[in-house]
C-alpha cells in the first residue's frame, strides 16, 4: 500500500517534478513544504466527492430533544465523524428501492454559545449512510490511491510554478480516475442493487 509520501512522489511525479522526497513530515523541501499544506485538504476533498467503500459508515442517529422546523418530524445528531452524508435509510432496509428513498436536510442549530450540526427529516429511527476521513493510508486501494495522486498534484501545481494546463489536466485525470473508482466499489456488493450515487456538485 502507498504511504503519505509515496502518495506526495507520485504527485510530484505526475507533474514532471524529479524531486524526491524521503519523508514529507520532516522533510524541509519546498515540494514536501507545499505537499503538506495541501495534502489534508486533498484527503478531505476526495473523501466528499466520491463514496469509497472503506471510508462508508452506517450508524443509527441520535435522536435529539430539539423541536424541528414545521415541515420536518424529527431532529437528529450530526454523526461526530461524518465527513460527508449520503444517505438516510429505513431501519432494516439493505437496498432502499427508489419509493423508500427518505428525505432529509442537513442544517445548523444553535444551543446557547455551541452551533450543532442536525439532520431534519420525517424518518423514525433513521440509520445514516456516510463517508468518514480516513487517514490510515494502509486502507487506501490502487485506484483510490491514483486518484488521490493526481487530485493533490493539481492542487500543488501553482505554488511550484507549474504551468495552468498541466494543472487543469491534472484535475481532468482525477475525475476520469475517481468515476472509475467509485464504479469498481460498487462491484464489490454482492447482495443486491448497486447503491445510488447522490448528485454531486462540483465548483
Amino acid at each position: 500500500m502507498a504511504s503519505k509520501t509515496d502518495l506526495c512522489n507520485f504527485a510530484l511525479s505526475h507533474l514532471g517534478i524529479s524531486v524526491y522526497i524521503a519523508n514529507v513530515d520532516t522533510d524541509v523541501s519546498k515540494e514536501a513544504r507545499v505537499c503538506r499544506k495541501w495534502y489534508n485538504h486533498t484527503l478531505e476533498h476526495i473523501t466528499r466527492d466520491y463514496d469509497w467503500n472503506f471510508s462508508r459508515r452506517y450508524l443509527s442517529l441520535a435522536l435529539l430533544a430539539s423541536t424541528p422546523p414545521e415541515h420536518w418530524t424529527y431532529t437528529y445528531a450530526y454523526p461526530a465523524d461524518c465527513f460527508m452524508l449520503r444517505a438516510l435509510m429505513p431501519p432494516g432496509v439493505r437496498f432502499p428501492v427508489s419509493t423508500q428513498r427518505v428525505l432529509y436536510e442537513v442544517a445548523g442549530e444553535s444551543v446557547g454559545d455551541a452551533d450543532l450540526r442536525v439532520i431534519y427529516t420525517d424518518q423514525p429511527n433513521a440509520v445514516a449512510r456516510y463517508s468518514k476521513k480516513i487517514i490510515n493510508t494502509n486502507l487506501y486501494d490502487s485506484v483510490f490511491s491514483n486518484s488521490f495522486s493526481y487530485l493533490l498534484a493539481s492542487f500543488i501545481a501553482m505554488p511550484l510554478t507549474v504551468k495552468p494546463p498541466i494543472a487543469d489536466s491534472m484535475r481532468r485525470a482525477y475525475m476520469s480516475l475517481g468515476q472509475q473508482g467509485y464504479a469498481l466499489n460498487n462491484m464489490e456488493a454482492q447482495d443486491g442493487p448497486e447503491p445510488e450515487q447522490l448528485e454531486l456538485i462540483r465548483g
